[in-house]
């Protein structure tokens, strides 16, 4: 996984281990500190080799810490997610369908915010499936849509549009139901749990990993 976040090693950019003194000869050394700033001036900078720098960038702390925040928010997200969908599974009101595809789209833009710390193609099976269940929640929330801006503006439905519209929606919710039910019996929020490794693993493990995600980029 590429750092993120741009590596500064503070005081120690010119090459020069921590607590080590800048190389100097001793001629330079013994003179005043002007005379010394003087004699250096013409000096180009000394920079750390590349292979150097990659091996401090390994051992930063932030990226274990970035990685375990993704991993804990989007557990989160899908646990908020499942939960909305047992509850639209049993009724597909107004509410419930619609607190299910809040849920599911929040889980679905952090996925697609932090995509490069997860493989890409395990990412795509999760969000392919996802995209099937927000198409079939968007049926059935633009007919409720639609019923309720005649409520809401006062104007009443000619009785052909609302057995139109009603009947949008409940072939919508059968459509729905059905893939809701699918998703219960096959523990889709476990399946996208595990897909996505967002459980605790092995620092080696997640190492090796995050390299072939980003060889697959």
């Amino acid at each position: 996984m590429a750092c993120l976040f741009p590596y500064s090693d503070g005081a120690n950019s010119g090459g020069n281990g921590p607590g080590q003194v800048p190389e100097t000869n001793t001629a330079v050394a013994s003179q005043e500190p002007t005379e010394a700033m003087a004699a250096g001036a013409g000096r180009p900078a000394r920079s750390k080799p590349a292979s150097s720098i990659t091996d401090e960038i390994r051992g930063v702390p932030e990226r274990e810490c970035l990685d375990r925040f993704v991993r804990d928010l989007l557990q989160e997200r899908l646990r908020h997610a499942d939960e909305e969908w047992r509850r639209c599974a049993r009724k597909a009101g107004t509410n419930e369908v619609h607190d299910l595809r809040v849920s599911l789209r929040r889980f679905g833009e952090n996925l697609w915010l932090f995509r490069r710390l997860f493989p890409k193609r395990e990412r795509k099976q999760v969000r392919s499936e996802l995209k099937v269940v927000m198409q079939l929640t968007g049926a059935v929330r633009d007919a409720d849509i639609a019923i309720e801006s005649f409520d809401k503006a006062g104007v009443e439905m000619a009785q052909a549009c609302r057995i139109a519209l009603n009947n949008a929606r409940a072939s919508a919710e059968a459509a729905l139901s059905a893939a809701l039910a699918v998703g219960l019996r096959t523990d889709v929020a476990g399946r996208w749990r595990t897909t996505l490794q967002l459980e605790a693993e092995d620092c080696g493990n997640r190492e090796g990993r995050l390299r072939e995600a980003g060889d697959q980029q």
